[in-house]
């Protein structure tokens, strides 16, 4: 029994003596498009701060880098930015790891790129609001957007023979 005691003791001592691995990160929600984020945090590393660019992945959203500060020497960090698009909201979630780096850091990066959103695409597009039009005009544009019955033209034409260019349906169908 003292046996096993002694053991897990030994287990935890060097359980707690481990080093502990900086696993902290900044995020952020922008309300610019995907696309404005994506290339202004990119442009930021690059061009601004002047770091060297690993690898970059629009598609998967992310940039890593390697981050050098005068604190670190001649060391380089490991640093990457992550990108998410919300469907919800519209917003895109930013993320800054920088895992051997203290929080201060990464806050620092998002900063910049607050301010480098700001100067590149202006003020931050208000988003969810919708003007509804005033009575009048509301009336006016549901005469103008009503279709009579019977004029539908299955030839791949509006009734204002507006050519429309997609093939008919049933040429898309397998034979």
């Amino acid at each position: 029994m003292l046996r096993k005691l002694a053991s897990h003791a030994v287990f935890v001592a060097a359980f707690v003596a481990l080093p502990a691995t900086a696993s902290a990160k900044a995020q952020m929600d922008s309300v610019y498009s995907y696309r404005q984020t994506f290339g202004s945090a990119l442009r930021m590393v690059k061009v601004d701060l002047g770091f060297q660019v690993t690898e970059v992945n629009a598609d998967w959203g992310y940039v890593l880098f390697e981050y050098v500060t005068a604190d670190s020497g001649a060391r380089k960090n490991r640093a990457a930015i992550q990108l998410v698009e919300s469907e919800t909201n519209g917003t895109v979630q930013v993320a800054i790891q920088m895992p051997q780096m203290p929080s201060f850091h990464e806050e620092f990066i998002l900063d910049k790129l607050r301010q480098k959103l700001q100067e590149e695409h202006g003020a931050p597009p208000e988003r969810g609001k919708k003007k509804e039009p005033e009575d009048g005009k509301k009336k006016d544009a549901d005469k103008d957007n009503a279709r009579p019955d019977g004029n539908d033209d299955q030839r791949g034409r509006n009734p204002d023979n507006v050519v429309i260019l997609e093939p008919p349906r049933d040429t898309l169908k397998k034979k």
